[in-house]
């Protein structure tokens, strides 16, 4: 019952401040909520599974990796590739890893693209029988704003297996989309990366940003017909970001408030409220009533129905009979109670 009632009452009580919270400067004398309705949560989880990470992780790693033999001097020998990182022809377009043998074999290549096998098997002639001395370096094409360019790493010492991760190739591929049933409510979602701004579109639901490391958060906003509207800074979780229905509070419970007018002492003597579906509340002039309502989203808050009964006061300051349940029309966060 207690963390129910916090959830209810905590967004007229309490206002994010510094990444915490703390308690609001306008909070009422008196706070009426309802236990009746349901309040949803949603929770949105991106999972991506690394074949790095999951060897790191390992007590024994060379139980899940084929056995690589050093080759005898003149003998064939596999060089390993794996890449790790997402191809995509709006964002790492492609990568192309050169491998120095130090033997006959000179120098391999191999090209990964999108839609291929993300792992490639090479060989090579071992020249002697010195240790294995080999280089490789990647070069990676990256869809910029401006167009494509071309990102080289330095050459680097390997074994007989090549990673390629965020770490060894010093990049980030960041995929970023919107639902489907998101473009129900905004005609577009943008989002600024840096000095990048992605634009998302029904007819573009899907973006790609490549940089050296990923940001913690990134500011969304959306464009409503009434104008744009920030949803703030969102967490990107890995490789990117989802924006879906959660995040524009499609569906979700609000508080709606229902506040009595200034002069209410000076024009009845007593107030009652019943919002449809709920109980009869007696309203005082320092009193607002917080009613839960599912709303179209964060930015379009429900049409509520409510109905008064009031004991009208005259200017003298003498009551009269009760009036009859009046049906009333309210719209917004905050409604004023009509009489």
């Amino acid at each position: 019952m207690r963390p129910l009632l916090i959830q209810q009452l905590a967004p007229r009580l309490l206002t994010g401040e510094g990444g915490g919270w703390r308690l609001a400067d306008d909070v009422p004398a008196t706070l009426s909520t309802s236990l009746q309705l349901p309040h949803l949560q949603t929770q949105t989880l991106g999972l991506r599974w690394s074949w790095s990470d999951f060897l790191a992780g390992q007590p024994d790693p060379g139980r899940h990796l084929i056995e690589i033999q050093v080759p005898e001097p003149f003998a064939a020998a596999n060089l390993y590739i794996v890449n790790d990182l997402p191809l995509h022809p709006s964002g790492l377009a492609s990568l192309t890893v050169e491998v120095l043998t130090g033997g006959p074999s000179g120098q391999l290549h191999h090209e990964f693209r999108l839609d291929q096998p993300s792992s490639a098997r090479l060989s090579f002639i071992r020249e002697t029988y010195e240790e294995l001395s080999l280089r490789w370096r990647a070069k990676a094409i990256v869809m910029t704003a401006q167009g494509p360019t071309q990102v080289v790493t330095d050459w680097q010492s390997s074994s007989q297996m090549i990673e390629l991760t965020t770490a060894t190739i010093g990049l980030t591929p960041l995929r970023f989309t919107a639902v489907p049933e998101i473009f129900d409510h905004v005609s577009a979602v943008e989002m600024q990366i840096g000095r990048r701004r992605l634009i998302l579109t029904a007819d573009n639901p899907e973006a790609w940003a490549v940089g050296r490391s990923q940001p913690a958060t990134v500011a969304v906003s959306v464009q409503l017909p009434g104008g744009k509207e920030s949803l703030g800074d969102l967490d990107l979780g890995p490789g990117g970001l989802t924006v879906d229905l959660a995040d524009l509070g499609v569906g979700a419970m609000a508080p709606v408030t229902l506040h009595p007018p200034a002069n209410l002492q000076d024009r009845v003597a007593y107030l009652a409220v019943q919002v449809e579906q709920g109980p009869w509340r007696t309203i005082a002039p320092d009193t607002e009533l917080s009613w839960p309502m599912r709303w179209q989203n964060r930015f379009s808050p429900p049409s509520l129905t409510y109905y008064t009964r009031h004991v009208p006061r005259t200017e003298s300051g003498r009551t009269q009979i009760i009036t009859e349940p009046a049906t009333h029309q309210g719209s917004g966060r905050r409604i004023e109670i009509e009489i």
